[in-house]
């Protein structure tokens, strides 16, 4: 996975604009997005083992994932992070109750050189609650993750450095680019300014989805 761009509205808007950059998987075949009664979400889905890289819900609920373990194009046929976002869609607990049974889930994982586990960044979100939280796994043969509630405004995910990296310039160019897409801020305000349409030359244009 790639990177994204979000932005999420102040309360009483309930809007959530997203820009993903998804690289291409070499070893998987990604279904159309299409919707799923049983979760009641729509999402492109992977052939392999039904997981999916972001899903959405008519009720509100919203889930993407960036993952080095998806980078490497490792496929798991019985699991994987990206089951997570469906198991998010299926469920009807909030974002913070979904991110207690992420932790739990991994420190129940026994991980060795055999089964050596997941790495990625989560964000599960219900808009009619207002609420969004960012669920990191950092490293892979490590249990240990991370939650922490996502603020109003402009963010980036990326799959190394998480929830708004300062450590890639992409991430830094990223949220600079889509800042100036949502008319959020000027080219002027932001170091990357003028150069960074250049810096996603090989995106292509990007496209934007509003919840």
């Amino acid at each position: 996975m790639g990177v994204v761009a979000f932005e999420w509205a102040e309360v009483g808007d309930n809007q959530l604009t997203l820009v993903m950059n998804r690289d291409n998987w070499a070893n998987r075949e990604i279904s159309r997005a299409s919707r799923d009664v049983r979760s009641d979400s729509l999402s492109g889905r992977c052939k392999d083992n039904g997981g999916t890289w972001f899903a959405i819900s008519s009720k509100g609920r919203v889930a993407f994932l960036m993952s080095k373990t998806l980078l490497e194009d490792k496929v798991d046929k019985d699991g994987g992070s990206e089951l997570y976002p469906i198991d998010f869609m299926k469920s009807n607990v909030s974002p913070e109750e979904f991110a207690d049974h992420v932790a739990r889930c991994a420190k129940d994982d026994k991980l060795d050189e055999k089964n050596n586990g997941w790495s990625y960044s989560l964000i599960v979100a219900d808009l009619t609650l207002n609420s969004m939280v960012h669920i990191r796994k950092p490293h892979i043969l490590a249990p240990d993750v991370l939650t922490e509630t996502v603020p109003f405004g402009v963010h980036t995910l990326s799959p190394d450095g998480g929830l708004d990296s300062t450590d890639a310039t992409r991430d830094l160019c990223l949220r600079d680019y889509f800042s100036q897409m949502i008319g959020v801020t000027n080219p002027q305000d932001f170091p990357c300014g003028e150069a960074t349409t250049d810096s996603f030359s090989d995106w292509g244009k990007p496209s934007t989805n509003t919840v």
